[in-house]
């Protein structure tokens, strides 16, 4: 349910996605004859999948942009991978490090010189092959598709069954890549024996519910792959699975206010995106039948999904990068139209100052369900965007080799949340879940308050959170407090509130409980951000300890960042995008807070122990 007085959210229907143009089929024979029937598929036993300590997850690259409309929609998705000159020397691209790798003539199907667990995807996905049917189609050259046909046997021959050394081939992504590629070969040519059995085996494997990753966006890869090659085989049962799948799955990825479900900024839009051309592929399949009224509900979940990922883009068009997302992943900037705040019962309210204005300010907070998929231990954690370039920043993502580096960006430790400290800090609740207890939001300012659910036969100390964001001056100010369960009621508890600055800051202190932080670009020095700490019970400044901590700028890519550290058991922080200075006074419980920010201008806040922040 999204929330906002200000103006209503759009909910009007999305026009679904411009239709794939497919093709028309070439009637080539090619290397080796064609079977009698190409729709019957040979019944070899499928591999048995090996069981790994964990499904193989990857980075997912921009989606294609401009994909070209006059190949078969199968053959797409290839140039991520290089060209047919850099193919022909044996070298093809990584799509996550974008780095060349020789993967030899004949190919070594354990070339992994990086070590990455996203590389194997793209190799054992043979998508590059692809190219090579997309280059004979330009250009009729025979030699190409001859090429594409022998990079497939030359896998089938090498990696028929799984093992220890191809595990990462028998997985849901690789196969329904591999799956797809074959589609592509398909579509221009009467698949050779060999190559319609290997493409048998690969749908039986996919269509086996203990191979099927449900609710992902890997198992959504998996029914595209179906629907593609079962349509393009006349395989009945093929695409009926995938459909089923996608109507069971639909549900959860895309929830009623238009959430995805992976927790993640990026695999928002990645989903939106997939989604959208999943439907289509199947809509254009005379095999599959879907009643007006459920693309509807898909078609209106989707639009919003599409909202959500609006709402998620900076003013420098970039998502905020929340989760498994990349600090530049490109996301929606032409919905001018939605409201400024947008607030998710599902764990996200995010707001800006304007739409138009590339100066604006953008901020995000974070709480909701417990960590799963591409989710990180950010809950109750604040990103900050203003001027044109991040101030606060969340960690990001820097690829999922399972080392030090990764398991520090899904902690706590790289998002700005407040964190119980002390003697409570061993029972302290985390990670767990979070919710939203209130919210108000007008032209002016916003006021949302999440809090630390307890979990059932435990008792912790609960961290809250009240976030203030005053539009017209981009003032923002948090309000942070913890306590825990006592025989006689609560006790507060020792909270530790951690702010990361952008890399491109140098913060310094210049007085009790204020930093400033300018910027490494000097045309925007006239821009020094500041941040001020007090306790709202007597106005006093509270220490700010200065400290370093770790973000991500791309794939295995961490860059050293200035943090702010403030301890207290109630802590008021005030984020202001200039040299701002700050008063406050304590009255019959109530402390008001008067920001002046360096034209004069003046912004008020209260604070008091009935009432909260507002």
């Amino acid at each position: 349910m999204i929330a906002s007085k200000a103006i209503a959210f759009v909910t009007a229907l999305a026009t679904a996605a411009t239709l794939l143009v497919a093709t028309a089929l070439l009637a080539t024979t090619v290397l080796a004859a064609a079977p009698a029937n190409a729709n019957t598929i040979d019944a070899t036993p499928v591999p048995t999948p090996v069981t790994v300590d964990e499904a193989p997850t990857e980075i997912e690259p921009e989606p294609e942009q401009n994909p070209d409309q006059t190949i078969p929609s199968s053959c797409r998705g290839y140039t991520i991978m290089g060209e047919k000159s850099l193919w022909d020397s044996g070298l093809v691209i990584d799509p996550v490090s974008k780095q060349q790798i020789f993967i030899g003539n004949p190919i070594n199907w354990r070339t992994n010189p990086t070590q990455s667990r996203s590389w194997p995807i793209y190799l054992h996905g043979l998508a590059w092959a692809r190219g090579y049917v997309d280059d004979f189609l330009k250009t009729g050259n025979q030699d190409s598709l001859n090429k594409a046909i022998e990079i497939a046997r030359s896998h089938d021959a090498n990696v028929t069954k799984p093992s220890r050394a191809y595990q990462e081939a028998w997985s849901d992504h690789p196969v329904s890549l591999r799956l797809t590629t074959l589609a592509c070969i398909a579509a221009v040519t009467p698949l050779p024996n060999d190559l319609q059995k290997m493409m048998g085996q690969l749908a039986r494997w996919q269509m086996d519910d203990e191979n099927y990753f449900r609710r992902h966006n890997h198992g959504l890869m998996q029914n595209m792959s179906l629907v593609r090659s079962g349509c393009q085989q006349a395989q009945q049962s093929w695409v009926n699975t995938a459909w089923r799948r996608m109507k069971d799955d639909f549900e959860f990825a895309v929830n009623a206010s238009g959430v995805n479900n992976e927790q993640a900024t990026g695999y928002a839009f990645f989903n939106w995106r997939a989604w959208e051309e999943a439907l289509n592929e199947i809509e254009k399949c005379d095999l599959a039948n879907i009643p007006p009224e459920t693309r509807e509900e898909f078609n209106r979940r989707l639009a919003l999904l599409a909202d959500f990922n609006a709402h998620a883009t900076q003013p420098d068009g970039q998502m905020v990068p929340i989760g498994d997302t990349l600090v530049n992943r490109i996301g929606i900037t032409d919905r001018t139209q939605l409201p400024t705040t947008a607030i998710y019962q599902d764990g996200y309210a995010f707001g800006r100052s304007s739409w138009q204005d590339p100066n604006a300010m953008h901020w995000s907070l974070r709480f909701g369900a417990k960590r799963k998929n591409h989710g990180h231990d950010d809950h109750l954690a604040v990103t900050y965007f203003a001027d044109g370039t991040r101030v606060l920043i969340d960690g990001a993502h820097a690829g999922y080799d399972r080392n030090s580096d990764r398991a520090y960006l899904i902690s706590k430790a790289a998002h700005n949340t407040p964190v119980v400290t002390g003697a409570d800090a061993s029972i302290a609740y985390e990670p767990g879940t979070s919710q939203l207890t209130s919210s108000y939001t007008d032209e002016t300012r916003t006021v949302v308050t999440v809090r630390d659910k307890q979990p059932k036969k435990q008792k912790k100390p609960l961290r809250t959170r009240t976030l203030v964001v005053d539009y017209p001056s981009k003032t923002l100010v948090t309000f942070d407090r913890a306590a825990g369960p006592t025989k006689k009621g609560t006790k507060p508890a020792t909270i530790s509130v951690p702010w990361a600055f952008a890399p491109d800051f140098t913060v310094t202190s210049d007085q009790v409980g204020r930093v400033s932080a300018a910027h490494s670009n000097i045309e925007r020095a006239d821009k020094t951000p500041t941040l001020h700490a007090l306790d709202p019970r007597s106005c006093q400044p509270l220490s700010i300890e200065l400290s370093k901590g770790k973000a991500a700028l791309g794939w295995r890519q961490l860059v050293e960042t200035p943090r702010a550290v403030i301890n207290g058991t109630q802590v008021l922080s005030i984020i202001s995008p200039d040299a701002a200075t700050v008063q406050c006074v304590v009255s019959n419980g109530t402390a008001t807070l008067t920001v002046t920010d360096e034209s004069g201008q003046t912004t008020s806040f209260l604070v008091d122990a009935l009432n909260g922040l507002r």
